[in-house]
């Protein structure tokens, strides 16, 4: 017999979409250098001075994004699948 399915709570739910939000942000920080940024991104170089080439991108605003997914995850897991 299968056990039967426990209902997520809307809090974890959130959590797992912030979580996931979160993961693509950090992605997006490791893979773009600032002129490609996003414009809502904070750090964006909105107007890269001519000829001036950009090598560096955002490490650790996006290993932040990916430890704060990680807390989002283990929020959801305590919020809406742990037994109660």
């Amino acid at each position: 017999m299968c056990a039967p399915m426990r209902r997520i709570n809307p809090i974890g739910w959130l959590l797992i979409a912030v979580g996931v939000i979160l993961i693509i942000v950090g992605i997006i920080y490791f893979t773009t250098t600032p002129p490609n940024l996003p414009g809502f991104f904070p750090g964006v170089v909105a107007h890269p001075k001519a000829g001036h080439v950009y090598k560096h991108k955002y490490t650790k605003r996006g290993g932040a994004a990916f430890v704060v997914a990680v807390v989002a995850f283990v929020g959801a897991y305590y919020a809406g699948f742990r037994r109660r």
